[in-house]
């Protein structure tokens, strides 16, 4: 079964969500008025979104027989990754047979079902979040970004994710501490994540506040430091401690890849490196 894909396709945890969310569909094949479609596979609960395709009139599984795997939103802002033009099919051995009407067999546990005689059209609005964004808020939920201090940050600048709605809870039974400490006096609850939301309402989340290491009043993200070291050519392994101290001192535990020789010289090179990439404070 392959699972290596060249395009860029993106992989739906729940079948069933999407065919009752996009039920209304009753064209057989997505047209040029279309960014993105949703396929059901043979695996169970895996459908794949797709954009700027030249959809053929009829294909067979060998034609569609490229595969893919999640992959984080890096690899779609890479150069090159433009378009999607290979859907997930998997072909049990082997065999050549057409998707019917782009609603290809999936699986639910052991029993293979009916054929679905429909696509699944998603809209060009559905289909704008930006790299790496979890999308906007749903319906009913007000949100707001606050810094350490307890001050809400304005688009574009992190904070802290905090959400209110009729889905949060009201607190913690016979804990009253543990709710002051989770939710704020005006019923937003602290979710501990990391991000930022930008002018179109779309939310980024970076980090979270747990994670964080906190050094002379700045906040250090250990996860960003780690991504920084992994990009020096001689570094193989990252690891960091966070000891609970009265001030917090990130520390990186580095292993060299093969070949490069474990020295004072090599460390001091890669700490010098890693100054140059960073601010002072980190």
């Amino acid at each position: 079964m392959p699972t290596v894909s060249r395009y860029p396709t993106l992989h739906i945890p729940d079948v069933n969500v999407w065919e009752f969310l996009l039920s209304r569909s009753d064209r057989p094949y997505p047209d040029d008025k279309d960014t993105a479609a949703l396929v059901p596979t043979l695996i169970y609960s895996t459908t794949v979104v797709f954009s700027d395709v030249d959809i053929p009139r009829a294909y067979t599984y060998r034609a569609l027989r490229d595969a893919t795997i999640q992959f984080g939103p890096a690899l779609l802002a890479e150069p090159g990754w433009k378009k999607g033009d290979v859907v997930a099919i998997f072909s049990p051995n082997d065999v050549d047979f057409p998707v019917v009407l782009w609603g290809a067999i999936w699986a639910c546990g052991v029993a293979l079902q009916d054929p679905l005689p429909r696509s699944y059209p998603v809209r060009d609005a559905a289909c704008r979040h930006p790299v790496g964004s979890i999308g906007p808020l749903l319906a009913n939920q007000v949100s707001k970004f606050v810094s350490p201090d307890g001050v809400e940050v304005p688009d574009g600048e992190v904070g802290e994710l905090w959400v209110k709605g009729p889905n949060v809870f009201k607190g913690y039974l016979n804990n009253p501490a543990k709710t002051r400490e989770a939710l704020s006096p005006d019923g937003y609850f602290k979710t501990g994540d990391i991000g930022y939301q930008d002018r179109e309402g779309n939310v980024f989340i970076t980090d979270r506040s747990k994670e964080l290491i906190n050094y002379n009043a700045f906040q250090v993200a250990p996860a960003e430091l780690e991504g920084i070291l992994m990009a020096h050519p001689k570094v193989a392994v990252v690891g960091v401690q966070d000891e609970s101290r009265a001030t917090e001192v990130p520390r990186a535990y580095v292993v060299v890849v093969a070949g490069v020789e474990r020295n004072r010289e090599t460390a001091l090179e890669v700490e010098e490196w890693i100054k140059t990439k960073v601010a002072n404070h980190k």
